[in-house]
């Protein structure tokens, strides 16, 4: 990783251990985009360099890096909400278990900023 400036990843599903990675050895999320063809997958971005994420961003940011928060992405936000939809039909099921009530808490979170920047 030392000398790399630059890479892209597209994590499958555990998107939070390769973000969290690249955080903790100074790369940056300088784009992202997320794709959708069949399923839907998270293109990010990063660049040398110290990331400042706001402290009560900061749970949301390690879910999918910090620049989906900063444009629009229509993939993105549809993304988002179905990801809540599965989560409430667990949470209706009663087999929600605490980690996906904190992404769901999350999840709310970011589709409440989302709506606010740009909807």
């Amino acid at each position: 990783m030392n000398q790399l400036d630059e890479i892209i990843i597209e994590p499958q599903s555990a998107f939070t251990k390769p973000i969290r990675y690249l955080c903790d050895n100074n790369f940056k999320n300088v784009d992202s985009k997320m794709v959708f063809e069949k399923h839907y997958y998270p293109l990010l971005k990063y660049q040398k360099g110290e990331e400042i994420i706001d402290k009560s961003l900061f749970d949301i940011s390690m879910m999918f890096g910090s620049n989906f928060l900063s444009k629009k992405d229509e993939s993105f936000y549809f993304y988002i909400q179905k990801e809540l939809e599965t989560l409430s039909n667990l949470s209706k099921m009663h087999q929600l278990t605490e980690l996906n009530q904190k992404r769901e808490t999350n999840l709310k979170k970011i589709l409440s900023i989302y709506q606010e920047k740009f909807y």
